[in-house]
């Protein structure tokens, strides 16, 4: 791996773990509706990818999964945000660990693929995370996501190193590939004992 200036970290499931299961379990909590009727009408699609690039308002998120799900009544606002931002289980903290070893270092960021309501969530529950990064990147200011190169180019501008001085973890495959299209190099999460294998492996940590 060559010389490595900064360190960018997806945030879900790499630093901070999180299911949907969560979300559609508080909205059964909260409505008269069981969690599997939300695990199969919520739908992973192109409006999702709209809120995650900020072209679309929480509250217009929150309108359209009420007209495709076909559910009102007791289904709110305020009962779509409480189970929005409860998908999120707690830190990875095996892998946070890592953090205060690898800033010695390196510049580290964030890049994530993510929505106002959770990063506003997560930055309130862990402020000490994020204390270890220079700046933070988020889709949804950005108004694109991985794994479209755009994205990437836009951080290797802000950034302002050649891509191949830059490593970015990230555990999905496709984002991976994406960065890599660009000139950054990857490592697609493993579990946390693995990643920190992986980094002693390549010299990043010792």
């Amino acid at each position: 791996m060559a010389e490595i200036k900064a360190i960018i970290f997806d945030l879900g499931n790499v630093l901070i773990n999180y299911s949907f299961d969560r979300a559609f379990q508080k909205w059964a909590e909260l409505t008269d509706h069981p969690p599997e009727f939300f695990a199969t009408n919520f739908q992973y699609d192109e409006t999702l990818w709209q809120f995650e690039r900020g072209q679309i308002t929480p509250e217009e998120y929150h309108q359209y999964l009420s007209k495709t799900m076909n559910i009102s009544g007791d289904w709110d606002y305020e009962i779509f945000k409480e189970g929005w931002i409860f998908v999120n289980i707690g830190l990875n903290q095996k892998a946070v660990e890592l953090l205060p070893l690898l800033e010695k270092k390196y510049l580290l960021y964030v890049l994530s693929n993510t929505n106002e309501l959770h990063i506003e969530s997560v930055t309130k529950d862990y402020p000490h995370l994020f204390r270890h990064f220079k700046q933070k990147f988020y889709s949804h200011d950005l108004s694109v996501r991985k794994p479209d190169a755009e994205i990437y180019e836009k951080v290797i501008k802000i950034i302002d190193l050649p891509p191949h001085e830059i490593l970015f973890i990230d555990d999905m495959v496709e984002n991976i590939r994406g960065a890599e299209q660009v000139g950054i190099q990857g490592i697609v999460m493993p579990s946390p004992a693995e990643l920190k294998e992986i980094l002693i492996k390549n010299g990043i940590l010792e």
